[in-house]
Parts: C-alpha cells; sequence; structure tokens
C-alpha cells in the first residue's frame, strides 16, 4: 500500500501555522488501484523518541482513495505518521507523512541522515478559498478573481514585499503585491484575472518574496 501526501501550497510544511494537507491511497504499489480507509490517526513521535501524540484520529478517505486533514506543525514533532486498521484483514498500516519535497538534515555520520518535516527558513503559507477553487465559471463574460487566504509565522519581516500571481502554463493572467506581518491568521488577498479563458483550464496560483 502506498499514500502520496501532498502540502496545499509548497514545498515542506510550516510550523506554528495550520498546514492543509491532501492525500491519495493506492492499494497497489503500481498505483493501479485505489484504497479506501477510515478512522485513522494522525500520530506524532516528539523530540524525545519516546512520547507519541495524537493528532487527529477521524481522518478518511473522501472519494477514490482522495482525503485531506490539517494540522498545526510543533518544532517538537521528529516524525508524523498515518495509523489505521485496514480492512478486510484488520492489519496494522502505519505510513509517514512524507512529502515529494523534502529536505534533509545532514550530519557527519551518513546513517545519521534523515528527511526533517519541515524547513527552519519557512514563513508562510496560503490557500485558495473560492468555492470548489472554481474561477469564473463556464459561460461568466467577465474573468474571474482568486480569493487567497494566508497564515504566516513569527519568522516573516514585516519589511518584506511579495507578488502573488495567477498563471495558466507561464501566462501570467494577474498579479497582487502582498504585504505580510508577523503571525497572520486569516489574512485575505483578492487577485483579479486580467482576461477569460474561453475554453477553461488549470490555473496556477504563484507567492514569490520580491525583496
Amino acid at each position: 500500500m502506498i499514500i502520496d501526501f501532498f502540502t496545499e501550497t509548497f514545498g515542506p510544511f510550516v510550523y506554528n501555522v495550520t498546514n492543509t494537507i491532501y492525500f491519495q491511497a493506492w492499494a497497489t504499489e503500481d498505483r493501479a488501484d485505489v484504497f479506501e480507509f477510515q478512522n485513522a490517526s494522525l500520530k506524532a513521535v516528539l523530540s524525545d523518541n519516546s512520547t507519541v501524540t495524537v493528532i487527529d484520529s477521524a481522518i478518511r478517505t473522501e472519494h477514490r482513495g482522495k482525503g485531506a486533514f490539517k494540522f498545526q506543525l510543533n518544532e517538537s514533532y521528529e516524525r508524523i505518521f498515518l495509523e489505521f486498521t485496514a480492512k478486510p484483514s484488520d492489519q496494522l498500516v502505519q505510513r509517514d507523512v512524507f512529502l515529494n519535497q523534502f529536505h534533509y538534515m545532514y550530519t557527519a555520520d551518513p546513517a545519521q541522515t534523515k528527511p526533517v518535516i519541515y524547513n527552519q527558513n519557512n514563513e508562510v503559507t496560503f490557500s485558495v478559498v473560492n468555492s470548489n477553487k472554481v474561477v469564473a465559471a463556464y459561460g461568466e463574460k467577465q474573468a474571474g478573481t482568486v480569493t487567497l487566504r494566508f497564515q504566516t509565522n513569527e519568522l516573516v519581516d514585516p519589511s518584506d514585499r511579495y507578488l502573488a500571481q495567477i498563471k495558466f502554463k507561464e501566462e501570467v493572467l494577474g498579479q497582487a503585491e502582498v504585504r505580510l506581518n508577523k503571525t497572520m491568521k486569516n489574512y485575505t488577498v483578492e487577485v483579479r484575472a486580467n482576461r477569460t479563458m474561453v475554453n477553461g483550464g488549470l490555473m496556477t496560483v504563484n507567492l514569490y518574496k520580491i525583496s
């Protein structure tokens, strides 16, 4: 069984803010068949390597092996994993929550080198809060607006400037400057697309630090 994990925004987790993690569960290593489960627990092993804490005990797949959960990363978390009983075999399953982009903590002893679950320099995360993440529904004549909700931790420098861009492939459809402060929880910014996409398409939202 394989479970792929993805952050809602980018890169490793950001500590001291709420991280949204999406997942896809597969029954086989070739990712040919989806796997459904319920009542899974999200657990964390603390840095003393002896204490295990339960973060969430009601995680489940929602549709064809897909699901999501939210949690606030604490610096004391050494390892995060999902645990559940697979049906019908009643086998206990544990899967570490690692992302495609994680960092490595290198040591003099290669055997002690290990992936770390967050980047200590990460300071901001954001989510798209449009209903169903749809912009300018089919048939509308005017270009749509993407509403972004930001969360930051104490590492943010208020003098820094950011640029949020909506893109279709490499084409920039719209952008807006973003100014952030420390420990913001629900700061929203609207980014308006400057043109419609007649046949629709998949857009991306990118955040850049420009100063």
